[in-house]
């Protein structure tokens, strides 16, 4: 589930992931996790945008396989130009 909500030139999003217990192997059940992912942009033009993901906010530990761990906290930040 998602929102975005624009505020003028600046947009904040939400992302909640939400991945229930499931069995990975015969023998093997990956548990349940929710990750909440956040963005936040700015348009400084009509042709310029600046924008700041956050991936995983709260860091946490999860396994969307068995014995594959996801990254952390992740944030990234990027300029975009539109010609």
């Amino acid at each position: 589930m998602s929102a975005v909500i624009p505020l003028g030139k600046v947009s904040v999003g939400v992302t909640l992931k939400y991945r229930g217990e499931i069995q990975d192997t015969k023998t093997t059940k990956t548990k349940a996790y929710t990750v909440i992912d956040t963005q936040i942009s700015y348009d400084m033009t009509a042709n310029l945008q600046a924008n700041v993901s956050i991936y995983n906010l709260q860091n946490r530990t999860y396994f969307p396989l068995n014995d594959y761990q996801a990254p952390g906290r992740e944030i990234l930040a990027g300029i975009i130009y539109s010609f």
